[in-house]
């Protein structure tokens, strides 16, 4: 039987969530960022509806749709299997926004997080290509004061790169009223120079900054940039 997943959130529908077990379910609103009010009220009362009444209390129909084209699916299904190891089910996210390119698959095996994958054309994959050889580079140089999301996996198939990542815990979180940012003092070999070598920034712009969109801690927006590194040494870490 082929799964089954709901369109969420109401009327955006950017998400495709799993209805296969209540934790699953709850995996897939995890990975929904809302930043309005609105957004976070629904967010929140889809998951605590969810705990209640199990997968039957998020509303809407099902559809057994894939989040691709089934013959581009069928190829990323198999090669993601190869490569993330058994999974019974997965959530799905695309931009809300019509005109962005992309696709993120949170994948899951008895409602836990195993990966999260990011597909891009292979036309347009440069900035993944980038964000994952940055996160390996980050990996090498073991920093102790900021978390990020290992790099675990990366190949093309059917005209498109994936990436995989280990995926943070599914949960919902507060809402972030303003951006905030915190700093931590990070000695000269938590930013390493191969940053440098490896992935030229533009000039004066040093080290890198890990960033999480919408709810901190979100299983889904995770993303990577250049900043500047001030002359007291310190690495900043922004949530946006």
């Amino acid at each position: 039987m082929a799964l089954q997943h709901k369109r969420f959130p109401p009327g955006r529908g950017n998400l495709l969530i799993p209805t296969s077990t209540r934790a699953a379910t709850l995996a897939g609103i995890a990975m929904y960022s809302p930043s309005t009010r609105r957004g976070f009220l629904v967010q929140r009362a889809a998951w605590y509806s969810v705990g209640l009444f199990g997968s039957k209390g998020l509303p809407g129909n099902s559809n057994a749709a894939p989040p691709l084209a089934p013959e581009v699916w069928d190829e990323l299904h198999a090669a993601l299997l190869a490569e993330a190891g058994p999974y019974d089910d997965w959530a799905a996210h695309r931009p809300p926004d019509p005109h962005r390119e992309g696709l993120g698959i949170l994948l899951l095996q008895e409602g836990r997080p195993v990966a999260f994958v990011k597909v891009r054309r292979e036309r347009n994959c440069e900035k993944l290509r980038r964000e994952f050889e940055a996160l390996g580079l980050v990996r090498e140089a073991n920093p102790h004061s900021f978390g990020f999301t290992e790099p675990l996996f990366e190949g093309t198939v059917a005209g498109r790169l994936y990436a995989g990542f280990a995926p943070l815990p599914a949960f919902i979180g507060r809402r972030l009223h303003r951006r905030s940012t915190a700093s931590w003092p990070i000695s000269p070999k938590r930013c390493p120079r191969s940053l440098d070598r490896t992935m030229p920034a533009p000039t004066g712009l040093q080290c890198m900054e890990i960033s999480h969109h919408g709810i901190f801690g979100s299983s889904a927006d995770i993303s990577t940039s250049w900043i500047g590194r001030p002359p007291d040494g310190v690495l900043l870490v922004q949530t946006r």
